[in-house]
């Protein structure tokens, strides 16, 4: 059986860097994904899951241009992971997104339409 690797949903800017890699660039951004669920006594509870998401070469840059800290965004992406060996000799995982669309939502107060009332 094999599985799509398709990550869709929108989220908050919490960090934004533009990291130079090679002859490229990685647009390096940390998202906070707002989430909810009924705990045993039946209250929901709100909570904020953040996770790591990069954008490479000309897109990446472009879109450092375009966004900021703060925006709600929505993307696209895929989810990755990197492995490695800490200095006390540990093995060590970290997932993240890598982000293959991504554009601002209209979430932030100044964007949203006025009422007519």
């Amino acid at each position: 059986m094999s599985s799509i690797n398709n990550f869709t949903a929108t989220a908050r800017i919490g960090k934004m860097e533009l990291v130079p890699v090679n002859d490229t660039n990685k647009l390096k951004l940390s998202l906070a994904i707002d989430d909810s669920y009924k705990n045993s006594e039946g209250n929901y509870v709100d909570r904020t899951v953040w996770i790591d998401g990069e954008v490479w070469g000309n897109y990446g840059k472009a879109l450092s241009d375009k966004l900021k800290v703060g925006n709600e965004v929505a993307f696209v992406g895929s989810l990755k992971s990197d492995s490695w060996e800490d200095d006390n000799g540990n093995q060590r995982k970290n997932y993240f997104l890598r982000i293959q669309s991504i554009y601002k939502t209209q979430g932030e107060a100044s964007n949203k339409p006025k009422s007519d009332n």
